[in-house]
């Protein structure tokens, strides 16, 4: 099944909230000091902001839910022989299973190259891509949380579908293992711009102001201090760099706890929850400004239906790459994520904001 292959049905999601800028100017914090460059596989000590069990209860989750993916090379062999493509294409979706899977990839290249054309462009204005036409630009990028892989992958290809070129783009995720399937992964696609760093969010062996965008592409909920992950994307982007990030199910509108349905599948200590107004506070204190908001309540749930809609008629082929326990749990996981958009427990939203 690939995941690429998922239509929208729902609208494109044009409603923005422009957050108004506190009074709070501070420029971002920095470490004592400068992080020294890195070369591909380098790896970085745990933050001292992260639990020191992180590493365990992300790297178990993630291997419950995707066993077949440490098993890269038989994994590609079956996704290869369902799609027929031996292509990146082909394996869009497969190697990445986020809650809004590539469509949120697709959201945040096309917000990052929307943005290089120059003024932000009218959400309710032009189609998508806007009117400014192709954007010519070359960026370093990098990729906080970047699991296996995927999803960092298939931004780099929309961006440079879109004319951006990629010169560097680091996918840091604190798990070994993912970072080792991940390499395994761009190793076999020739991908010779992309670098995996294992290390923790918060403490990414990067210098300062040595990256043009930085983006989050569904994987706020992962990092219990998402204040501190902030903070080290605003150190890590250039003056005026973008920050991009898809907030799937890390938003809530309040105090309100998500239900019991949804912890069962996405349990605490793996899975932490930020109030919207906790989280423009946390932007505002990383010294990030220009920050807007885009309110995705109406496209996530049906963007889900769909999802779930092929999961059920493809469940045999899925099953068949991912194991049936796996198929089940991607099921569940989406159903539930889907209920809580629905209440209005969790809000899912599309957020970027300037380095100051």
């Amino acid at each position: 099944m690939s995941q690429g292959a998922v239509p929208i049905s729902a609208d494109r999601p044009a409603e923005e909230h422009r957050c108004a800028e506190p009074p709070n100017r501070r420029g971002p914090r920095r470490p004592p000091e400068r992080a020294p460059p890195v070369t591909a596989g380098a790896t970085a000590r745990p933050g001292p902001q992260d639990p020191p069990d992180q590493h365990t209860a992300q790297y178990r989750y993630h291997r419950d839910l995707f066993p077949a993916l440490h098993d890269w090379e038989n994994t590609r062999r079956a996704i290869v022989g369902f799609t027929g493509q031996d292509s990146p294409e082909g394996l869009l979706g497969l190697d990445q299973m986020g809650h809004f899977g590539p469509q949120g990839c697709d959201l945040v290249a096309d917000t990052v190259a929307a943005a290089l054309r120059g003024p932000r462009p009218d959400p309710d204005g032009a189609p998508e891509g806007g009117a400014g036409g192709a954007a010519a630009a070359t960026v370093d990028l990098c990729e906080l949380g970047s699991g296996f892989g995927g999803s960092l992958r298939h931004t780099v290809d929309r961006l440079t579908a879109r004319g951006v070129a990629v010169r560097r783009a680091h996918g840091v995720d604190l798990v070994a293992e993912h970072c080792a399937v991940s390499r395994r992964i761009s190793g076999s696609q020739g991908r010779g711009n992309v670098t995996e760093i294992c290390a923790d969010a918060t403490a990414v062996p990067l210098p300062d102001t040595s990256l043009d965008v930085v983006t989050v592409t569904g994987s706020m909920p992962h990092f219990p201090e998402p204040g501190a992950v902030l903070r080290e994307a605003a150190r890590l982007l250039r003056p005026g760099g973008l920050l991009v990030l898809t907030e799937e199910v890390s938003l809530s509108p309040g105090a309100g706890a998500p239900s019991p349905a949804f912890r069962a599948t996405h349990p605490e200590g793996v899975f932490f929850v930020t109030r919207l107004a906790d989280r423009l506070r946390q932007l505002d204190r990383a010294g990030l400004t220009d920050v807007v908001r885009r309110d995705l309540t109406a496209w996530a749930p049906a963007l889900l239906a769909e999802r779930l809609k092929v999961v059920r008629i493809f469940r045999g082929s899925v099953a068949a790459i991912y194991g049936t326990a796996s198929a089940d749990r991607i099921r569940d996981t989406l159903t539930a994520a889907r209920q809580e958009y629905l209440a209005g427990r969790l809000l899912p939203a599309l957020i970027t904001a300037r380095r100051r």
